[in-house]
């Protein structure tokens, strides 16, 4: 409105000044509304922006994602601490080749027929010379028909899990497993001589109740911090090769330094507990343990001053509003401090979850060249006979003579928890 607008008004008396404030207060009130309404979409779509932004900033290198999606064009960045020593074989290293051996499987004989220049028959020619060759090849590949043994190894079976539920320190992990083209969960619960495999329709609590070993396991369960592994009363472990990772990840990111401080304490911790190791030691002295748990704790308060918690739901709104990644993975840090640092406080335990890791990689193999199981039964034999192949590795005997004991109705039972 003009000026001249305003003083026409003016002139027409109070009603009319009344009836134009009250005019440009319901336009004001109208405006507020859209203004909360575009700052609540740019909010919502700055938040979209920056998941979107983190999905694509992620990789094998700063997440919990396999190397194979990296795709290309990604730099390789390893954790491991730089050697000093040059890539390839060392000075003193005597290096091996293949040898000619005295004993071949098999000869040919290749003499000439004639002479190359005049062209003589040679045939009836003694040779006067001779020169070996060997060619290393491997055999031809003919396809072998097995029976399933699964059977036969349901009471070694229950005797991996007994000894599994009795050792001091045991890996858990899962992942996922495809059965008549569905998703189910693979679980496995392992040390460094016993593997045991199961798989079910749920991740959770439901899961590793079935799967029988952890609801009577009173040792340390090591694993990557799902929730459900907590509500068992049995003493926990955090896997450290994933918090290096998230850790980069909020520090490239996001930019806070604190991660990256994080991350370094953790890789210290870690070098000074091999060196115990090395000398022979069974713990670190207490003075240690302590000044790594103020660095850590005073890490962890620096995390949290430039993290600072979300404001609560405008009213009317339900719900809880969610957090970022780095706060998510401060609130883990702070509320399992003694699970992530267990392995300084006791040496038995390591410093990551690698070995369950390992254990369920012959699975995902198993997937990728042959697809999903076609029946719940195939997937069950194979969790059996797979996880007393592994036991069997593991425990340094012959896994075709354990097979053969299998079907002579005398399978290889561990006698030690490995």
């Amino acid at each position: 409105m003009s000026v001249e607008g305003i003083r026409a008004t003016y002139d027409l008396g109070p009603e009319a000044v009344i009836a134009l404030v009250q005019r440009l207060l319901a336009i004001i009130a109208q405006q507020r509304q859209q203004i909360a309404a575009l700052e609540a979409q740019v909010e919502a779509l700055q938040a979209r922006v920056k998941e979107l932004e983190d999905r694509l900033a992620t990789d094998s290198q700063n997440s919990s994602k396999p190397p194979s999606s990296d795709g290309f064009g990604r730099a390789n960045r390893s954790m491991r601490q730089p050697s000093g020593k040059k890539p390839g074989g060392q000075s003193g290293h005597p290096g091996h080749t293949l040898r000619m051996v005295d004993t071949p499987d098999r000869i040919v004989r290749h003499s000439p027929t004639q002479c190359p220049r005049c062209g003589v028959s040679l045939e009836s020619t003694e040779p006067v010379d001779y020169e070996r060759r060997q060619v290393v090849d491997l055999p031809l590949v003919k396809l072998e028909v097995v029976e399933r043994c699964a059977a036969g190894l349901e009471t070694t079976e229950e005797a991996i899990k007994e000894r599994l539920r009795a050792t001091p320190v045991a890996h858990f992990d899962e992942t996922g497993f495809h059965i008549e083209g569905k998703r189910y969960w693979l679980h496995s619960a392992s040390t460094e001589g016993l593997t045991c495999y199961g798989w079910h329709t749920k991740r959770g609590k439901e899961a590793t109740d079935t799967l029988g070993i952890l609801p009577r396991f009173e040792g340390r369960a090591v694993h990557d911090g799902w929730g459900s592994y907590f509500q068992y009363g049995c003493d926990h472990a955090l896997c450290n090769a994933h918090h290096p990772r998230e850790l980069t990840f909020v520090q490239e990111q996001d930019g806070q330094s604190w991660a990256g401080d994080m991350k370094e304490l953790l890789l210290e911790v870690e070098a000074r507990v091999e060196q115990a190791k090395a000398a022979g030691a069974e713990d670190l002295n207490e003075a240690t343990r302590r000044e790594f748990e103020v660095r850590y704790q005073r890490i962890l308060a620096q995390g949290m001053a430039a993290t600072p918690p979300l404001e609560p739901r405008p009213p009317g709104k339900r719900g809880r509003r969610k957090q970022s990644k780095a706060k998510n993975l401060l609130d883990r840090l702070a509320a399992h401090q003694q699970s992530v640092l267990a392995f300084m406080e006791d040496f038995r335990v390591p410093f990551d979850n690698n070995l369950a890791e390992r254990d369920l990689r012959m699975v995902k193999v198993q997937q990728k060249v042959s697809g999903c199981f076609r029946s719940g039964d195939g997937a069950t034999a194979f969790c059996r006979i797979r996880g007393y192949i592994s036991t069997v590795r593991k425990q340094r005997h012959d896994v075709l003579a354990a097979i053969e004991h299998v079907f002579a109705g005398s399978p290889f039972v561990p006698s030690r928890a490995g």
